[in-house]
């Protein structure tokens, strides 16, 4: 996976973290984060020290899941949905079939003469969530209706 799909996927996670800061705090906790790639290898050094510099530590409080596309990225989503689905509290991700459609788009413009060095980098701009209600609710929280109102699918 490149390194923008991969940031996203961090910042993405990051973002829906945040407000539930205060909950690391537990002791004896042990946190399992999901981590998805569209390709095959390790999570990103960087995200792996900062967890380790916020006091998480792999194996003691901390559990990462790891799961790959091995370069199949219509996978992905149905690896999201599998995440929610076992327990995970929320998926977040690219919509790979916007991404392909948007890909398409390019094709057909070289296709008509246009040279690739002369198009525009886009960024993606749909993006699928799933929240996992069963799961929200077995652990006291309440979602918050700003996160509700963005998800593409809930389970409940």
């Amino acid at each position: 996976m490149n390194r923008r799909r991969k940031m996203i996927v961090v910042l993405g996670a990051g973002a829906f973290a945040a407000p539930f800061a205060s909950l690391s705090q537990q002791k004896g906790k042990v946190w399992r984060v999901g981590y998805l790639s569209g390709g095959s290898a390790s999570p990103p050094s960087g995200f792996l020290q900062g967890m380790r510099e916020l006091g998480y530590v792999e194996g003691k409080n901390l559990l990462i899941e790891l799961r790959f596309a091995e370069g199949e990225y219509a996978r992905l989503a149905g690896l999201a949905a599998e995440y929610a689905e076992a327990g995970g509290l929320m998926a977040y991700g690219t919509n790979l079939t916007e991404l392909h459609r948007r890909a398409a788009t390019y094709v057909d413009k070289i296709f008509k003469g246009a040279r690739p060095a002369d198009l525009p980098v886009e960024q993606p701009m749909t993006f699928d969530m799933v929240v996992n209600l069963k799961t929200a609710k077995a652990l006291g929280l309440t979602m918050p209706p700003e996160i509700m109102v963005r998800a593409t699918r809930v389970i409940e």
